[in-house]
């Protein structure tokens, strides 16, 4: 479960003040919390949500998962043509769903 954010970014603390209603919110996780949140979202949620994420926060999530992760992931978007709006938006809204989920209730 996600606990008090031990990273040097001050924005952190505000991650338990409220919920997470976009991607960039997730920058406000710790390293720790990153990798949890790996650890619950299916392989494929996880390859077409970190391409949509900014750079320093893919570079975070990447970090925080396996080096033949990455390469798989990256593989993955090297296949890919192109991804459909409405299929990376449900991919969005699963994982900010498990990122809330594992958030301490306030």
């Amino acid at each position: 479960m996600f606990g008090k954010p031990s990273d040097k970014v001050g924005k952190q603390a505000k991650a338990a003040q409220r919920p997470f209603r976009a991607m960039d919110d997730l920058s406000l996780l710790s390293d720790r919390e990153i990798a949890t949140l790996l650890g619950e979202i299916e392989q494929a949620d996880a390859t077409i949500a970190i391409l949509g994420m900014d750079e320093e926060l893919r570079d975070r999530f990447f970090h925080a998962m396996p080096a033949a992760d990455r390469d798989r992931i990256r593989k993955e978007w090297k296949a890919m043509k192109s991804v459909d709006p409405a299929k990376a938006a449900a991919t969005r809204d699963r994982v900010l769903a498990i990122a809330n989920r594992l958030s301490p209730s306030k």
